[in-house]
């Protein structure tokens, strides 16, 4: 997780700094997520054109000209 904000505050260029608040989950909720993107690249025959840090800042990107969206 800390790479992940890191990422996000290194593009950015923020200078928030990361703080945890963990709270109990919820019964309902998992611990942890794991994606497998396995399917999609099977039925679609898709494979990836970015790397995270690529896939992050076009995200960032997007979300900065979209701000009248949120």
């Amino acid at each position: 997780m800390d790479y992940i904000v890191n990422k996000v505050i290194e593009i950015t260029g923020s200078k928030s700094e990361i703080k945890y608040n963990i709270k109990a989950g919820r019964e309902f909720e998992t611990e942890n997520w794991i994606s497998d993107i396995s399917k999609v690249k099977k039925k679609f025959s898709w494979e990836l054109n970015n790397s995270f840090d690529e896939g992050i800042k076009k995200a960032v990107d997007w979300l900065k000209k979209k701000k009248n969206l949120y």
